[in-house]
């Protein structure tokens, strides 16, 4: 599927490579820009934004991934991260992720 024709997100692609994303995840958000998690990611993606992504493997154990959104499946709740220390690619599902800092 071409990037610029995703319906799977409600800003436009050019919106999205433009926004500012560390203001748009800040909980005291000035500009009170108003985004969906699929649009967040979907903007990670388009920027190429280094991420820290905060995940809970279970049990109270916790695991810091810095890394780049790859892709998006929003049908499954998923997305492949670049891990850029370790090299590898990482499949998470939303729901193990505790926070994003950008």
């Amino acid at each position: 599927m071409d990037n610029n024709s995703r319906s799977d997100t409600s800003q436009p692609i050019g919106y999205l490579n433009q926004v500012d994303l560390a203001q748009a995840l800040s909980p005291k958000n000035p500009t009170d820009v108003q985004l969906s998690i699929a649009d967040i990611i979907l903007a990670a993606i388009h920027q190429s934004k280094l991420i820290r992504f905060i995940v809970n493997k279970g049990r109270g154990v916790q695991q810091s991934i810095p890394g780049r959104i790859l892709d998006f499946d929003p049908s499954r709740s998923l997305i492949h991260v670049y891990h850029v220390d370790e090299k590898q690619v990482y499949i998470l599902n939303l729901t193990e992720i505790d926070e994003f800092i950008v």
